[in-house]
Order: structure tokens, then sequence, then C-alpha cells
């Protein structure tokens, strides 16, 4: 009992005196509030953000997380619904029995659903730039434009990412939600081979140029799929290279552990069952704006809910296997008996409960017919469209870390917000 109560105030505990942290995810999540409930609602023009900015304004966190997730899990499903008819049309206009859609012919059948696809090609970011992402088409404020992809590591499975704790020494396609779950892109690399790449292009990020060994072509510098820990002789590879250079004993130990059989299977099988042609999943060719130029796009992680027949008609085309497992993110009626539950409690009853009490059952949230539905939760991180985009490249805040040293191309867009995204306290 005493071990589950400190277990439960130090998450909470930590989470809550994050204070820096916490105001800029507030902030993040204001500004994908607005921008997908703007996107999602009928109408335009001033008096449309006034109404929305009016909706947003009063919201507590919990509140503004729930609505952000219902706009981006409703695009997530259209999205995935877009790709999934786009390769049906693409493979029906290349004869019957192909198996595979050209990149060009996937591409433009995207374009024809959504009214963009995204490319990759040689970037204006600078000299040594490498490439970059692209939108061929219009996209809308507040519109998912591309997914990035890959594996999905729980904040407490981070130990397993191949070549923990230097990982980033040799991958650069690697990103941090808050929830503190890593999203890991190097495996996927240029996905099945059905992406919009221009024939002179070099898929290489600005990142990868500085990598050792990294030779320029197509997918030089990325893994197989779904690569370690999942395939079982890959893992053997790198925790005996770990070993190598470890101390021996305990250490050794910590360094590569044994992951759990049953979360190695789930996730090998999500990660086998997604569809790799997918045109939205380059979100990790996007370069950091240069010196000058504004972001375009926002990260945005949410969990995406698929029910009943939508895990086995939509869920592939979400490019992305989680290594762990994630409960459904609480709706916009939990919130609410949330807070009817608060007041019944009063003040210090209430702040009790969120220092030492169990969390709370999102299932009951649900109707029970939902709840007896087959359920896929699958995290994810998309980039969200911060303007209105047509025919250009699309440039992503990298907000690196203030704790590592930054490359020397790296210039911060808010200086403050880089800092308060890495606070430790």
């Amino acid at each position: 009992m005493l071990g589950r109560l400190v277990k439960q105030f130090v998450k909470r505990g930590a989470r809550d005196h994050l204070s820096a942290r916490r105001v800029q995810e507030e902030a993040d999540l204001h500004r994908l509030f607005v921008l997908t409930a703007f996107q999602r609602a009928e109408g335009d023009g001033p008096e449309l953000v006034r109404r929305v900015m009016a909706e947003g304004k009063d919201l507590r966190f919990d509140e503004l997380k729930a609505e952000v997730t219902s706009n981006l899990t409703e695009q997530a499903h259209r999205a995935c619904a877009a790709v999934r008819d786009a390769l049906a049309a693409a493979r029906r206009g290349q004869g019957a029995g192909t198996s595979h859609a050209s990149p060009r012919a996937l591409s433009d059948c995207v374009v024809d659903r959504l009214g963009f696809a995204p490319r990759v090609a040689p970037s204006g970011a600078g000299a040594s730039s490498g490439d970059g992402l692209f939108v061929r088409g219009a996209v809308n404020p507040g519109e998912i434009v591309a997914w990035y992809p890959g594996l999905v590591y729980d904040l407490e499975l981070v130990r397993h990412i191949p070549g923990y704790p230097k990982v980033s020494e040799r991958n650069p396609y690697l990103v941090a939600r808050y929830d503190g779950s890593v999203v890991d892109a190097k495996p996927w690399g240029a996905g099945g081979g059905a992406v919009d790449v221009d024939a002179d292009a070099r898929v290489v990020s600005s990142f990868t140029e500085a990598e050792e060994g990294c030779d320029g072509k197509l997918g030089s510098a990325f893994g197989s799929w779904p690569g370690p820990p999942l395939d079982a002789k890959e893992t053997a590879k790198e925790t005996a290279t770990a070993k190598r250079g470890g101390a021996g004993g305990f250490l050794d130990a910590q360094l590569a552990p044994d992951l759990d059989p049953g979360l190695r299977s789930e996730a090998r099988a999500a990660a086998l069952g997604v569809q790799r042609d997918n045109p939205l999943a380059l979100a990790h060719f996007a370069n950091h704006p240069p010196k000058g130029t504004r972001p375009n796009v926002v990260v945005a992680g949410v969990d995406v809910v698929f029910r009943g027949g939508q895990v086995a008609s939509l869920r592939p085309f979400l490019p992305n296997a989680a290594l762990g497992r994630w409960p459904e993110p609480t709706s916009r009626e939990g919130v609410a008996a949330r807070q009817a539950a608060r007041a019944k409690r009063g003040w210090f009853a209430a702040r009790l409960h969120d220092l030492f009490g169990e969390e709370d059952d999102d299932s009951a949230d649900e109707p029970a017919a939902a709840a007896a539905e087959a359920t896929a939760v699958v995290p994810a991180l998309a980039l969200v469209a911060s303007e209105a985009l047509r025919d250009e490249e699309v440039f992503l805040n990298y907000r690196l870390s203030t704790h590592v040293e930054r490359p020397e191309w790296y210039h911060p867009v808010d200086a403050e917000e880089d800092k308060r995204r890495w606070a430790s306290d």
C-alpha cells in the first residue's frame, strides 16, 4: 500500500512541480485547440477566430487536452481512410494483380482526397540542410500535414532504444512527447517506397548529413522495419555490442535489460500490421527553419483510439507501433464527470485525491456498448499546419533540448519556449 502511494505521489508530484514545463505544455495545447477547433468548425473569417478563442479561453488543462484529442482523432480517422482509399485507387489504376502503387500515382490519389500530399525534395533551409518536407497542394490551418512514423517507446521502456543510454549519437530521428514517450523513426526509414521523392532528391535530413558513414543514398541512414528491439536477431546484435562496451554485471543488465516477451510480441504484431506505403508518414524529413523564417507547423502528440471495425479498416494506416500499453485518453464526458466528482469531494479531499488517489478509470467514460468493442489505442505524433500552406516547404521548430550541446546550425525560434519545454523544476 505504502509503495503504491509513494509511486502515485512521485508520478503526480513530479508532474505538478514541473511548473515551467506545464506552462509551456498548456500554451502549446491552447494553440492546438485554436488551430484544430478552427479547422473543425464551419465558417471562416475573424468572427470564427473570435468564437474559437472565446471557447478556449477558460478551459482547464484537462479540458483542453480532451478537446484537442477529440479534434485530432477525428482528423486521424479521416486521414487514415484517405490513405486507404488512395492506395486502393492507385493499385487499381495500375492494373489487376498489382500489389504496390507507384509513388506518383499514390500521391495523386491522396491529393484527390485530401487536397494535398507531402513529398520529399531538396530543402531550402541552407546549403547543408539536405532534403526537406514539402506539401503539394493546399493545407488549411489546423490540418494534419504529416505523421511522425515509427516505434513509440513508453517512458518506462526508453532504455530499450538501441544504443541506450547514448541513444542520439547515431540516431537523429528521435522525438520526445510531453508524456515522456519517445518516437523513433529510424527503423521506419522511407516507408515501403511508395512516397513522393523528387528524382534528384537524397533522403537525408540536416541531422543525417553529419552522421559518420552516411553516403547520401536513399535511406542510407535508416534501419529496417521493425528492427531492434522487436526483431530478435537484431536485438541480439545490439545487446552484444552494448555489453562489449559496458563494465559487465549489474551495469550491463541496466544498459541492455531483457524486454518483456509479451510486450515485444504485441509491438511486433502491431508493427507488421502497419501499411508501409503511406504518403503521410514523412514528418521526420521536416527541417528546422533557417534564420529569419518562422515554422509553419506545430507538433501534436495524440493517442488515437480505433474502435470496432476501425481497428481493421483504419488502424493499419497510422504509421506507428507502440512498445508499451497506452490507456484510452479521457473524453470530454470523462473530464466533466471528474469535475463533478471533485466538486462533490470538496477542495481539500479533491487535493488529497490528486496527490495520493488512484488514477481514475477512464473506461467508465465510454458507453458500455463501445467498451465491449475491440479497441486499439495508438500513441502518435503529428505535424499540424499553423497557417495556410500551398506548394511550399514545411518548417518545424525542433526545440532541441537545452540540456545537451546543440549543433552549430541550430538557432532557437523562441529561446524562452525552449527553456520552458525542457525545464526540470
